[in-house]
């Protein structure tokens, strides 16, 4: 079987994936998907590839995108990040590194960062931390961010977690902007894997020294003996960030799937990636499958904002932890 190439946009759609997915299942030639991006495309997706079409999400990191994450017969993937690490990290670093022990959430109830919010709570108690609000929803209608923060820094709150996208192509209300203006400096700013984007270095002063959690890092210490950092900057002039590592790491899971199958089909490909023996060296490290489709082992590295020296200009720079 000869294979094809196709790129389609689904908008992060819910609506629109199952359309797209059902054109590459119906084309034999497609022996593989990467994507989707948000988890709520990926699940719409899911239904419609299980059983018939590896897929490979490296951004969507929601704790279910499979209806089959149980059997083997699974054909859905992931290079992206596993959430409940997401949450481990953030929280164990919050607390035992920065001493916060008092916590408000916000979320703008997307499936991804409600996801990790769930998570985050377990993690932050877990460790000892306090939750200091039970409701912070962005698209309430009522939503005010000042009364917001009056209220949890009254009751003691010294960190804000946001769980949401600061960008406005996503924060289409403006309420995580306004929240996070609000805030200034008011409570330790940290966030998800959603926040790293360049639209969230223009909130410039409210938001430094804001910490993220994320599966790729491009201090090369993370990854000493990997050169995709440096051969990535060469090729495309300028910074990437986890989510090209991840989607690097997806393409190359499907190329070395194919190259050690008995024959090129999408059943050979869906079993090989099955295989306890089967693992890939990536940008974000080993690569190796559970029987859910998540990742064996994925590393979660920190970054934070810092403004660049003698710019009004910010940046995401590695946090290098003491062992």
């Amino acid at each position: 079987m000869g294979s094809s190439e196709a790129i389609a946009n689904d908008d992060n759609s819910e609506t629109i994936t199952p359309t797209i997915a059902k054109n590459f299942v119906d084309y034999p030639s497609i022996l593989a998907v990467v994507g989707h991006n948000s988890s709520k495309a990926s699940r719409a997706g899911g239904l419609v590839y299980q059983g018939k079409l590896v897929m490979i999400s490296p951004t969507s990191y929601t704790r279910n995108i499979s209806f089959d994450n149980q059997s083997q017969d699974n054909y859905i993937f992931r290079t992206a990040p596993n959430v409940v690490k997401v949450a481990e990290k953030v929280s164990s670093y919050a607390i035992n590194n920065r001493g916060k022990t008092n916590f408000l959430i916000c979320s703008d109830k997307n499936p991804d960062n409600e996801s990790v919010k769930g998570y985050l709570v377990t993690s932050i108690t877990n460790a000892g931390g306090t939750i200091n609000l039970t409701k912070c929803d962005l698209r309430d209608s009522q939503f005010n961010p000042q009364a917001v923060l009056s209220q949890a820094i009254n009751k003691g709150a010294n960190a804000l977690i946001l769980a949401f996208y600061i960008d406005k192509s996503r924060d289409k209300t403006g309420q995580g902007r306004a929240l996070v203006r609000a805030n200034k400096g008011q409570l330790a700013l940290f966030g998800t894997p959603a926040a790293l984007t360049k639209e969230t270095l223009e909130e410039g002063q409210d938001i430094n020294d804001m910490t993220i959690p994320v599966p790729w890092a491009w201090d090369s210490t993370a990854f000493p003996n990997n050169s995709f950092g440096s051969n990535a900057m060469q090729l495309w002039k300028a910074p990437i960030n986890w989510r090209t590592a991840t989607s690097y790491d997806a393409t190359l899971v499907i190329v070395k799937g194919l190259q050690n199958s008995n024959s090129n089909t999408r059943e050979e490909l869906q079993k090989r990636l099955h295989s306890p023996s089967f693992s890939v060296d990536g940008a974000t490290g080993k690569i190796q499958f559970l029987q859910s489709g998540d990742r064996k082992d994925d590393a979660i590295f920190l970054v934070k904002v810092q403004q660049k020296s003698g710019t009004d200009k910010y940046e995401f720079m590695p946090i290098k932890l003491k062992p």
